[in-house]
């Protein structure tokens, strides 16, 4: 917030700038808010000439939005919103096609057609506790959506407050043992789950274990980010890119889930072979070849229906591991086996690529087995 001798100018996350000023205890605003710095002074200097010479009226109304943006859908503005996100860039192609997803499946038919200014805490109350309570999931992340549209409506001035205010709405309830997001898998396990795979997609799954990385940050995977040591005894993979595939948007590349997601990660002696394997069996002399790539293209992605078309078959060859095992499963197994051989927070944090310390602390529990 910029304070001024006259008049105040804040500068919002959208980017944009809102400017107010003070006439005794009346807060008078700009009628919208301003792209750039610069029309914010110019507007405030204006005001400040028409009170220097007489030309405010105190009694007058307090400027507002224009009729029509007061009068703002919840619909135009969603469509306002992620429009200007999608055309600046400043939000992933990902998150845009969640948020949209998340309001046509979960919110629209219910306020499309409300104004911003209309929806109370009572209707979002009244949503919520609406919601189908076997889709716990579903509810919470569109809740997350509806909030974020609902602030960002406030940053633009068009509301005073969010209506999106259900206490305890985001708060997860504790996964119970049966859940699949539980399942741990052994080393031994993962060996037999690689082995089960097609051989030229056999390291994805030693990638998700051993070196702890997103399904996003092994198919954009290329042969420039791995070096090997002397005698290859030793090698690194540098993560700085992950790809994501979203409808409307195609495969977009961009830096990894989190800005800690930028790190590099040193491979496991005893995977070291089999690294060194793939990269002289499936993947071509250049520099930029991908890893893994798509069964028609060796320039193309590999996509996560075919990935998971064949990783949803190898848990039913591996002995006692539990068939609904997943692919990411394998990323929370290997940091959990991690934390269980003795690494620390900050190790596990840097390896996982994560910033928040809450996250990692799930990978320092005992499995069922260990703890037996």
């Amino acid at each position: 917030m910029a304070k001024r001798s006259f008049g105040t100018i804040e500068k919002l996350k959208s980017g944009n700038y809102r400017a107010f000023w003070k006439n005794g205890t009346t807060i008078i605003r700009a009628p919208s808010t301003f792209p750039h710095k610069k029309p914010a002074q110019e507007w405030l200097a204006a005001q400040q000439t028409a009170y220097a010479s007489g030309q405010f009226d105190p009694t007058r109304p307090v400027v507002s939005e224009p009729e029509e943006r007061r009068s703002l859908t919840l619909d135009q503005w969603v469509n306002e919103y992620l429009g200007r996100h999608a055309e600046a860039g400043t939000l992933a192609p990902k998150t845009i096609q969640s948020y949209r997803s998340c309001y046509r499946a979960n919110l629209r038919d219910r306020f499309a057609k409300c104004p911003l200014s209309s929806i109370t805490k009572e209707d979002v109350r009244s949503w919520y506790n609406g919601f189908d309570p076997t889709r716990p999931g579903a509810r919470r992340s569109t809740y997350r959506v509806f909030s974020a549209l609902m602030h960002a409506a406030v940053e633009e001035g068009l509301i005073p407050e969010s209506p999106v205010a259900v206490k305890g709405a985001v708060t997860k309830k504790r996964r119970t043992i049966d859940n699949p997001r539980t399942i741990v898998a052994t080393p031994k396990q993962v060996a037999a789950l690689a082995a089960a795979m097609p051989d030229e997609l056999a390291i994805t799954v030693l990638l998700g274990f051993w070196c702890s990385m997103r399904y996003g940050e092994i198919t954009e995977l290329r042969r420039k980010d791995i070096d090997f040591g002397e005698n290859d005894n030793t090698a690194t993979i540098h993560v700085s890119r992950a790809v994501q595939y979203a409808s409307g948007f195609g495969y977009t590349v961009g830096p990894p889930k989190t800005e800690a997601g930028i790190r590099d990660i040193a491979v496991p002696q005893a995977m070291i072979p089999a690294l060194r394997n793939h990269l002289d069996t499936y993947v071509v002399q250049d520099r930029d070849a991908l890893l893994v790539h798509s069964p028609t293209s060796i320039t193309r992605w590999l996509s996560n229906k075919s990935l998971n078309g064949h990783f949803k078959k190898a848990p039913r060859a591996v002995p006692d591991l539990d068939p609904r095992f997943t692919f990411h499963g394998l990323r929370h197994s290997g940091l959990t086996h991690a934390g269980q051989c003795g690494a620390t927070l900050a190790e596990l944090l840097r390896r996982a690529g994560h910033s928040d310390i809450n996250t990692v602390l799930i990978y320092q529990h005992a499995t069922r087995e260990r703890d037996a």
